[in-house]
């Protein structure tokens, strides 16, 4: 007798199978939270360098990212529920792994993040705005001044000339908080 002679053994086959979906299980679990991780560090990073619309353009590419990942969260469910019908492996181990990794830890985590990151660029667009009006008043205030200067008037006697030394001398005292 041959081993391709050999009677089937099919709960060793479907032993098989369960550990083969348990396998791919737990590898998609491990891909999914180091996926989850490196948006983590995307959301956590420190984006100094950048203007506040280019960091508003990076968070909602993560965004985008994460809300597309419902699909794959969705799978991983459904491999799960699958394993769980079969008996595959111990089930409060399988659920363990999608309530702790996937879905609430770094669910919950990840959503926190998020909401940080919102708040803080928010700030940032707030301080950016308040910084060009600023900014815009300040110009407008500065080419009032510059055309209350730029007078015709040249004085041709005495007074004349003083009033406008003295009209100088104000403009450069308003001007000195500018600097």
């Amino acid at each position: 007798m041959t081993m391709f002679d050999w009677p089937r053994n099919d709960t060793r086959t479907s032993r098989t199978r369960s550990c083969s979906s348990l396998s791919t299980f737990n590898g998609e679990c491990d891909d999914f939270d180091k996926w989850l991780q490196e948006k983590a560090k995307q959301l956590n990073a420190d984006n100094r360098g950048d203007t506040v619309d280019a960091a508003k353009r990076k968070f909602e590419q993560i965004v985008t990212d994460l809300s597309a990942s419902r699909s794959r969260l969705d799978e991983i469910d459904r491999r799960a529920d699958e394993l769980l019908a079969v008996k595959a492996a111990a089930p409060a181990n399988i659920r363990a792994r999608v309530n702790k990794s996937i879905h609430h830890d770094r669910s919950d985590s990840i959503k926190k993040l998020r909401q940080a990151k919102e708040r803080s660029l928010q700030g940032a667009n707030s301080v950016e705005e308040l910084f060009h009006r600023t900014c815009d008043e300040a110009t407008e205030w500065m080419e009032e001044k510059i055309t209350k200067l730029d007078t015709e008037e040249l004085g041709r006697d005495l007074q004349s000339v003083q009033a406008l030394q003295h009209r100088h001398q104000n403009l450069e005292r308003e001007l000195a908080p500018l600097d």
